[in-house]
């Protein structure tokens, strides 16, 4: 296969919601076994990062019914 990585994003991102959904898993998966992350770490600091920007009304809080209702939008369902 001779694609370069422009080629490729553009392609996968001709997909459909899930099948990018997917690929995205896929693609962190293969990360996850070469470079391991400590995710609650991660999350752990993205959570404070998250309170601090509410605090300080950079980001807002939305009611979960309207969170799910959007994913699932998004999804097509």
């Amino acid at each position: 296969m001779n694609l370069n990585l422009r080629e490729i994003t553009a392609s996968a991102l001709q997909l459909p919601i899930r099948e990018r959904v997917r690929l995205a898993q896929v693609l962190a998966t293969s990360v996850e076994e070469e470079v391991p992350l400590d995710f609650d770490t991660v999350w752990r600091e993205e959570a404070k990062r998250r309170l601090a920007d509410f605090l300080r009304d950079r980001s807002k809080a939305v009611e979960i019914s309207v969170a799910v209702d959007s994913v699932r939008d998004a999804l097509g369902q």
